[in-house]
């Protein structure tokens, strides 16, 4: 198996101010992001896909003091209505995501009908390596390779206001031309919240 790497690096100005203004976080506009890229590509408003979850989180006063991270596989899933405000479609995946947190592996019988990219892992790469640096803990990153057993993984990777999309993907399973639109269609659905997030989702018009 051949994996191919694609990345590009957008600038959301208001991002910052805008999740502090709203009570949102970037990770959960990114997620809710994808969960309507999925919907204009496959027509589909309910499904899930991986992702991966720190066991506890860092604090700045806390970083001279930790070790590591407890990493595990979630379910993020999400069903809303092509009706539903954008800001009700990011509630509703903020519901999806608080559940995933709760279950281990497998989402439970019956739930997430129509899975339609099960495949794709999100990997939001916010991890305050700036802030690990004490007295007595501190580090250099030599090398870093990514490589998942996903066909298709995508990481979201903050940098002040500009925001880095890297995907790994399965090159004999996914297009290059793909990967850029389904990016494109993040961007685009980011740049919906950010202009006015309680218009209707059946009021907008994605790229061809």
């Amino acid at each position: 198996v051949h994996f191919s790497e694609y990345s590009h690096t957008y600038e959301f100005s208001t991002l910052d101010s805008f999740c502090a203004l709203e009570g949102f976080t970037p990770q959960q506009l990114f997620l809710s992001a994808i969960s309507i890229a999925n919907f204009s590509l496959t027509g589909k408003h309910n499904s899930y896909i991986h992702g991966i979850s720190s066991g506890r989180s860092i604090l700045p006063e806390h970083a001279e003091h930790a070790i590591g991270l407890l990493i595990k596989n979630i379910h993020l899933g999400w069903a809303w209505e092509p009706t539903d405000t954008l800001r009700t479609i990011v509630t509703k995946v903020i519901e999806g995501q608080t559940f995933g947190l709760t279950m281990e592996h497998l989402p439970p019988n019956g739930m997430h009908h129509g899975l339609e990219i099960p495949d794709l892992l999100f990997v939001y790469e916010n991890y305050p390596y700036d802030k690990v640096a004490g007295a007595q803990l501190a580090g250099t990153l030599i090398h870093n390779q990514e490589r998942t057993g996903y066909p298709l993984t995508l990481l979201v990777m903050p940098n002040g206001n500009h925001i880095q999309f890297k995907v790994i993907y399965n090159e004999h399973r996914f297009s290059q031309t793909l990967i850029k639109y389904v990016i494109s269609q993040i961007t685009e659905t980011m740049l919906m919240f950010l202009s006015d997030i309680d218009q209707p989702l059946i009021n907008q018009t994605f790229s061809p």
